[in-house]
Order: C-alpha cells, then structure tokens, then sequence
C-alpha cells in the first residue's frame, strides 16, 4: 500500500489514480484500501465455503442473462453471446468462478462454476480453472509444467473473435513500452489508458474494427495482463511490494485456487471482486504496527496534496 501511495504521488493523473478509471474504479487507490481492509479482516477457514457459494450465484446469474430471462440486464445489452452476471464483464466473471472452480472440486457446485465460466465466454478464464483443477489433483511438477506449456501454446489457437489475440500482443507491446518510460513508480494507479493513448497505431486501429468498419476501444484501459499492469501503474516498487505482501498459502487447495487466478492474470485484467478473493486465500503480513499507519497516512496526504 504505501508503493501504491509512492505511485499516487507520482501519477500522470492523480484523480483518476485515486478514484479509478470512469466508469470501473476498480484499480485506483480507493481499491486498494477496500483490499487491505479485507486482507486484514478476512482470514477465516469459511472463506472456500463463501466464495464458491458466491461464485454458484454468479453462474446462476449468467446462464439467466445467457438464455435471456434476467430481466434487470438482458444479454442484448452486453457483448454478443457472452454473460457477465453482476461483475462487469465476462471476462471478470470468468476469472472469478476459475479462482473458485478448485474450491468447488468434489463438491455438487462444480459442474455449476464450470457452466458459468462457459457461459462467459472467456478462454483465459477456462485454461486458468484446469490450471487450478490440475494444480488440485496432480503432484508431479514436471508434468504441471509441460501442461501449462501446452495450454498456453493452445490458447492462442481456439476460437475467439477475430481482434482477441492480436489485439492481446498489441496492448502487450503497449505495455513494454510504458514500463520502460515509467519504470520505477509507474504511471499510477489505474492509468494504463494512458500509455494506450500513447502508443495507439494504424495497426491497433485496424484490430479494434466494430461490425461498421468504425474503430472502437481505440484505447484500453488494461494492460490484458495483471503483472503487466501492475508494472505499467504502480511500477516495480508497487509489484515487489505487492507480491512481498503475501506468504505462499499451505492448504493445497487454497494453493490450486491461487494457482487458477495466477493464469488468468497472464491474459486479463483481475477485477476487484477476483483480487479480494485471491486475498483472503493467501497468508498475508497485516498492517497493524502503529508507526506503518501514520506513514501510510503521510503517503496519502502527500498525494492529495500534488493533486
């Protein structure tokens, strides 16, 4: 957190650092705050149980939406063909019910998590829960890493529409080039849009064509990828701190669970709901000495002030 309140200080644009990117506010520091209060609070044995319970309401939710019965949201009004039940996107639905799908393993709600991450849509999200699932039930690494290599291979071969892939190694591209820029500190929280200004081409306008020929999401507001992301925001003090964060969990299928987020991380963005359950999974170092807050404090008010 206080790598994140460094990045804020530093942020090409501290508003939208703080409150998130219009329209998601999902990565700005007021997320970040919500994440430390849950990785403070939540640590209990009755986590699993609540995000796969979550996570069968959110499958529900998306083959109502799928069949067109969910009346508050109809599909029309989405993406084509592709649920996002209440999480903003198919894509955060997906790697929601892939981070529970091991948490559901031998339980009746699997074949439920599965059937919604199905009717997301989302490819990542289906490599991510057999990550998970194989992570759960083989013991061999070797074997573990000549899967994931095979499945990433693979990825970029099953069907998609037609800017997905491509459009992945542009943002990508994007992305190096920010880091590079910004290395240290960032761009701040939330502000990769930025950079996708900034390295917007003909050829990223030529993928991102909408059924009229008129180009959209000319700009991102993801790196399409978590670590990327993280890199490009808060910069490598905000990734070191973050992963220094955390302690490796030791039940296995806590770790399997993680293991399933890890992967969709390598293709999408992590929505808020998705970090904080990874968060709770994890053992984590909390926030409870008194001389950390009031620096956390001062970072803070150091970054309203440039503001």
């Amino acid at each position: 957190l206080a790598a994140v309140g460094v990045s804020w200080f530093c942020s090409v644009d501290p508003w939208q650092s703080f409150t998130g990117l219009y329209g998601e506010h999902e990565g700005g520091v007021l997320s970040w705050l919500v994440a430390i209060l849950v990785m403070n609070g939540l640590t209990g044995s009755e986590i699993p149980r609540t995000l796969v319970n979550c996570a069968v309401v959110a499958a529900v939710w998306s083959w109502l939406q799928w069949v067109g019965w969910e009346w508050s949201v109809p599909l029309g009004k989405l993406e084509p063909g592709r649920a996002h039940a209440a999480l903003g996107g198919p894509v955060y639905l997906g790697n929601y019910l892939a981070v529970c799908a091991p948490l559901a393993w031998g339980t009746w709600k699997l074949p439920i998590v599965l059937s919604g991450i199905l009717a997301s849509g989302s490819r990542g999200a289906l490599l991510g829960a057999a990550a998970g699932i194989a992570a759960l039930k083989i013991k061999d690494r070797r074997i573990l890493v000549g899967l994931a290599a095979l499945a990433l291979a693979a990825l970029f071969f099953l069907p998609g529409k037609g800017p997905s892939n491509k459009g992945r190694l542009l943002v990508w591209k994007a992305a190096g080039g920010g880091i590079l820029e910004r290395a240290f500190t960032g761009w701040g929280p939330d502000n990769f849009v930025y950079i996708a200004q900034g390295y917007r081409t003909s050829e990223w306008d030529a993928v991102y064509k909408g059924p009229t020929g008129q180009p959209f999401k000319v700009t991102q507001g993801h790196a399409h990828n978590f670590f990327l992301e993280l890199l490009c925001t808060v910069g490598f003090l905000g990734l070191v701190g973050f992963l220094k964060a955390f302690r490796w969990p030791k039940d296995r299928t806590r770790r399997a669970a993680v293991m399933a987020g890890a992967v969709c991380s390598m293709f999408n963005p992590l929505s808020l709901p998705v970090r904080l359950a990874m968060c709770s999974l994890f053992k984590h170092k909390a926030v409870a000495q008194p001389w950390e807050r009031r620096a956390l404090l001062a970072l803070f008010l150091a970054g309203f002030v440039a503001w």
